[in-house]
């Protein structure tokens, strides 16, 4: 019988300073050649287990661990990481931490150079690796540089370049585009083809992953509570949603027209498989598009006026750039990485001044304030939650506005708890930030913002990090913020959220806005969709392949009114 690459018994392990177990009684075996998911929302597991695999537990990151883990043949408790990383590769979460070269090409070439291969070698291995993610092209930039995306590339190419038997993926598309993010995990498919490597990716999310894995592990709450097949873990949808894990609309669709009486030889679990067996579909109910609540014309907030950012090096992040935002809107940023979104964002809170053009807020130019006064006006949700949070504790985070803005401590703590208690942060008001995970740091970053009560709120990649539940969390905050009339900018790379939030949509490719207008008319510019490297929202694609007509179904509960009559699920 095949020796397990990786094998493991009774494993518990609880990070130093914490009482209750991040992992408990994990037993699992993973064979050579797989391709295996750890599934589930944040915080329940799937870093830590992953990080045990890997051997920096518990060599560099302190606890108390039981059971044993075994890796490419390797005791972990018995090796130290320096060994362990000849045999794997590990790409983090946040690029960030593991970025720390002067240049591309050193930080992909550092583990080859450290491990003696030859130059001509190394040359060869550091161009497909950057070839593989698509930064060929970016090999004498600076890291620090990069747009989130692009670091993520640039992390995953310094792993790939050394060809590690076993290679662990925490999240390694959550910051990429649509395009980007399915190269990524087809190059990691076409690695794994030979049989002679081993792959665990740890996601939030199995839609982007069901033709790509072999296996799925779904944890919550630091436990394994399913494991099977993609199509075996979706059947389990009430499972699923449990663990914060978003069920594909397909899926969902699939399950809902077998109990109208379709039969399928097999649950379909993508639009294709969803559609091919139904033929000619007449709906239950026709409508001309919804007639969505667009926001009233209540006087322009934020206005760019022919405005080109040029960075030092000469790289226009913004060209030319003039768009209009008006007071109440959603607007939703949409674009491939680099595209220029963060660029343009930056200039409505002063972290970049034009350098031609004008930028105003309410109808005063950016330049005449600073960072500090513009805060005032303005809340800004950073990408990386990271660059944003420096308290040492949650409560210590959420107040620091309010305080320095001068408010009283009786009014400060009102607030306080308010949002603490909306943003899902209740019994972690006295933790160190620096101990969540990303998902719950972008919630702390949004609390530290919203106590302030903004009238304009910019989100650049709220999703990052988040799993369903918390996202859904999140965003109903947001859409309530939209209805009480507040400004809502959200540069994002999930369509469903655009498509489900915003009023509005601008799509941007190499600093320039291709289109913008109503997003009921957005996502179907196929030829400026397939230039912004974007894909039609999920739920879309379903409606247009069942309904044969460019028919605008804003989210699921829409489609199941036009197929069945009936606005709610019928599970």
């Amino acid at each position: 019988m095949e020796k397990a690459v990786i094998s493991i018994k009774n494993m518990s392990f609880t990070y130093k300073e914490t009482e209750t177990p991040a992992v408990q009684d994990i037993n699992l075996e993973i064979y050579k050649g797989q391709i295996v998911l750890l599934l589930g929302k944040s915080g329940c597991g799937k870093s830590t287990l992953s990080l045990a695999i890997n051997g920096l537990i518990p060599h560099l990151i302190e606890g108390e661990i039981r059971g044993s883990v075994e890796t490419c043949g390797i005791n972990i408790s018995e090796q130290n990481s320096a060994e362990m990383s000849k045999k794997t590769g590990f790409v983090f979460q946040d690029p960030e931490v593991q970025l720390f070269s002067m240049t591309v090409e050193d930080e992909v070439a550092m583990s080859l150079s450290n491990m003696a291969v030859p130059l001509d070698e190394m040359r060869s291995q550091v161009d497909w690796a950057l070839e593989t993610v698509g930064m060929r092209g970016f090999e004498l930039q600076d890291p620090a540089s990069l747009s989130g995306g692009e670091k993520q590339r640039v992390a995953i190419a310094s792993v790939l370049a050394r060809n590690p038997e076993l290679l662990i993926f925490d999240e390694p598309t959550g910051n990429l585009d649509p395009v980007a993010s399915r190269k990524v995990y087809q190059t990691i498919k076409d690695i794994c083809s030979s049989g002679n490597h081993t792959v665990i990716i740890a996601e939030k999310d199995l839609g982007a992953l069901i033709d790509f894995v072999d296996y799925v592990v779904l944890l919550d709450k630091g436990k394994i509570v399913s494991t099977g097949t993609p199509r075996e873990i979706l059947q389990q949808v009430e499972l699923l949603k449990k663990c914060g894990v978003r069920v594909p609309a397909c899926v969902q669709l699939g399950l809902e027209l077998q109990a109208k009486g379709f039969s399928y030889p097999k649950l379909p679990i993508t639009a294709e498989e969803l559609v091919k067996p139904l033929g000619v579909f007449k709906t239950a109910y026709q409508s001309d598009k919804p007639n969505l609540d667009s926001t009233a014309q209540k006087g322009v907030v934020i206005e760019f006026d022919q405005v080109t950012h040029q960075f030092k090096n000469g790289y226009k992040g913004l060209d030319n750039i003039s768009i209009k935002i008006n007071k109440g809107e959603f607007i939703s940023i949409l674009g491939m990485n680099g595209a220029g979104k963060s660029t343009l964002v930056s200039h409505i809170i002063g972290l970049l001044r034009p350098t031609k053009g004008t930028v105003l807020v309410n109808n005063e130019a950016s330049v005449k304030f600073t960072v500090a006064e513009m805060a005032r006006r303005v809340g800004f949700i950073f990408q990386n939650p990271n660059h944003q949070i420096f308290n040492d504790t949650v409560h210590k985070e959420i107040t620091f506005g309010p305080k320095n803005l001068g408010w009283a401590e009786e009014e400060i703590e009102r607030a306080a708890i308010q949002i603490t208690r909306v943003a899902s942060l209740e019994g972690m008001e006295n933790k160190d930030p620096e101990g969540l995970s990303i998902g719950e740091k972008q919630r702390v970053a949004l609390a530290s913002i919203l106590v302030m009560d903004p009238d304009i709120l910019i989100l650049d990649e709220p999703t990052t990090g988040q799993d369903q539940n918390s996202l859904d969390d999140m965003m109903a905050i947001v859409a309530e913020l939209h209805r009480r009339g507040k400004t809502i900018i959200m540069i994002t790379h999930d369509m469903d959220v655009a498509l489900q939030y915003s009023n509005r949509v601008a799509l941007m490719h190499k600093g320039k806005i291709l289109w913008q207008g109503p997003v009921q008319e957005a996502f179907f510019q196929k030829q400026v969709l397939e230039q912004a490297r974007l894909n039609q929202p999920e739920v879309l694609k379903i409606a247009n392949l069942i309904l044969k007509e460019n028919t605008f179904i804003r989210d699921l509960n829409q489609l199941r009114y036009r197929l069945f009559g009936e606005e709610e699920s019928v599970i």
